[in-house]
């Protein structure tokens, strides 16, 4: 078990070591907060979703 834990732990570093994984990262949560203010906006629900780089709150 141990070992399956420590090979998923270094899966993850090498994926964040990437140099395009940051740039995914904050594009998809760009993504993600237009896709909800959208939906808000058409339901007439009033949102806000403020935002550093990849990490906002609703």
């Amino acid at each position: 078990m141990v070992t399956v834990a420590l090979a998923a732990g270094l899966a993850i570093l090498n994926l964040v070591a990437r140099p395009v994984f940051v740039e995914h990262l904050e594009q998809t949560t760009r993504t993600l907060i237009k896709g909800l203010a959208a939906g808000a906006q058409r339901a007439g629900v009033a949102f806000s979703a403020p935002s550093v780089c990849s990490m906002f709150g609703i």
